[in-house]
């Protein structure tokens, strides 16, 4: 990381931080597995942040839940994946660290210089790349009030998905957010919480502290135990996702860890509702046919939101936040096309349906359902396994991808901002739609 200074791994860790591999196992959830061909490490207290030194550049320790951060009771706190010279990026209450690693590799960790703060170099900042964006920010809760005859404010949120436990891009979205916290409401994720699976995973709430709500929302990811995709309990899921609700202020589902809930915005006259794709379908539908139902007679215009498109986008709407590549998967699950026919039922009945926000696909998409239910797939929040629309480059502008939403119920449109990666390799540029959701038509792209 920029303006931090590291020991030479010539020097060898200092005497208080000496690494001692104890051979026969590796690290899993339930303890120590035994294997011949592998060694780990006790707890070793975190006084500094450290630097790992592998002897080659194809030493990779592999998935994440071979080594581990612990706190002050030596629970674990999440997993992480060490390459050579990986820098760690530490949970702020970790306070012990584990490792594993094949017994026949060297590997050496490094602490850092005491009292050298880490400076980022501005120019990478977050705020700093997208400094142009910010009239479009601002104007995005602008309303023309005084011509309609409405004192309803505009709702203006960040949407972004398929995190994918990059933690670095967690914090400078959280960053972003403080930032704006006078313009954005808060920030809604739409699933894959974790890497490839729950062992991929980490507690992204103790990363970043943040001025407003970060709202989550269950991935196909999060739901799986294992590489094999093994779908894990609900409860296991839950405790991932939701253990930092506190402050959402959104009211959950009937039941124990149920994933979906609802958020009304009165001063905007929308509701918030996010499902779960993946778990208590049969409950979740009559739920959410009641809180359609709710908000029709409140008069509130409704926004849905769950991990993937709520039915194949068979009517794409012509746009630069429309993918060009035709990545989007064959449609989405059961459960999810059985939402997809309750929002046209609340449609049909003269509830007002916005849009349905979504991740998933890694492409930003756009358009309607056969059932005329229209969804915005945001681009992921990083670039996993290389599946976006383009290079993503840390230190540029591309680093970065998610929305700034806003709606103006009154006016009868939405507007998307993209913050970060605004290009696609097509060259079209994604900075800003406003799409008039009424009378079905773009307003304005660029």
């Amino acid at each position: 990381m920029k303006g931090q200074e590291l020991i030479k791994p010539n020097l060898g860790c200092p005497e208080d931080y000496d690494i001692q591999w104890i051979e026969g196992g590796y690290l899993t959830s339930s303890g120590i597995d035994s294997n011949d061909t592998w060694s780990y490490t006790d707890f070793v207290p975190l006084t500094s942040d450290y630097i790992l030194d592998g002897v080659s550049e194809s030493i990779d320790m592999a998935t994440g839940k071979y080594n581990a951060f612990y706190d002050e009771n030596k629970k674990i706190i999440s997993w992480f994946t060490a390459i050579q010279k990986f820098e760690v990026e530490i949970p702020k209450n970790a306070k012990y660290f584990r490792l594993s690693k094949p017994t026949v590799f060297s590997f050496e960790i490094h602490n850092k210089i005491k009292g050298i703060k880490t400076v980022e170099d501005e120019k990478s900042n977050i705020v700093y790349l997208n400094k142009h964006i910010e009239p479009y920010i601002i104007q995005s809760t602008a309303t023309k009030a005084s011509e309609l005859g409405t004192s309803l404010k505009p709702l203006t949120f960040i949407h972004f998905s398929d995190w994918h436990r990059v933690s670095a891009l967690w914090k400078r979205i959280c960053v972003y957010l403080n930032e704006y916290k006078d313009y954005i409401q808060f920030a809604l994720h739409t699933g894959d919480y974790c890497g490839n699976s729950q062992v991929d995973y980490t507690d992204a709430y103790l990363l970043a502290d943040t001025k407003r709500p970060v709202l989550n929302c269950v991935g196909n990811h999060d739901t799986y135990t294992d590489a094999s995709y093994t779908k894990g309990s609900q409860e296991s899921t839950y405790n991932l996702l939701f253990n930092h609700t506190d402050n959402w202020n959104v009211v959950f589902g009937d039941g124990s860890n149920t994933m979906y809930y609802y958020k009304d915005f009165a001063d905007s006259e929308i509701r918030l509702i996010v499902l779960d794709n993946y778990y208590d379908i049969d409950n979740q539908k009559v739920w959410l046919q009641n809180k359609l139902n709710e908000a029709k007679s409140l008069g509130y215009a409704v926004i849905t939101a769950m991990h993937e498109v709520s039915r194949p986008i068979v009517n794409k709407i012509q746009c630069s936040f429309q993918t060009l590549d035709n990545h989007e998967s064959k449609g989405g699950n059961a459960s999810v096309t059985q939402f997809d026919t309750i929002i046209k039922d609340f449609k049909d009945n003269g509830g007002v349906h916005i849009v349905n926000l979504c991740g998933h696909e890694h492409e930003d998409m756009i358009g309607f359902t056969s059932n005329g239910v229209l969804n915005l797939v945001v681009e992921c929040a990083t670039s996993w396994n290389g599946w976006t629309g383009g290079h993503r480059i840390k230190g540029t502008k591309t680093y970065d991808c998610f929305n700034v939403f806003s709606v103006e119920k009154d006016a009868g449109i939405f507007k998307v901002v993209r913050i970060g990666d605004n290009t696609d390799h097509y060259l079209r540029g994604k900075n800003v739609l406003v799409y008039d959701y009424i009378n079905k038509k773009v307003i304005s792209n660029f």
